[in-house]
């Protein structure tokens, strides 16, 4: 499902749905309504993956671990032969 499908069954714009999912921008109550029931009804849920590569953010965090294995193998002993 996405949120084409939703802005279809709603009658309504795919920005229209984009700003009730995001409440970024004022939407009418009666419009709001009708775009969450149909999210209801058709069980929508955002995808994560496709919201991060179309605003460009992931909301991640990268860690990078220079020596790590070999500071773990010092602390463990040698590996049995």
């Amino acid at each position: 499902m996405n949120t084409a499908e939703v802005a279809r069954r709603a009658g309504v714009s795919l920005s229209t749905v984009s700003y009730v999912l995001s409440g970024n921008r004022p939407v009418c109550a009666q419009t709001r309504a009708r775009v969450r029931q149909v999210t209801d009804e058709l069980d929508y849920r955002p995808n994560a993956t496709a919201r991060a590569l179309a605003n460009g953010r992931t909301g991640s965090l990268g860690l990078g671990l220079d020596g790590f294995a070999s500071a773990t193998a010092a602390s463990t002993g040698p590996a049995p032969s």
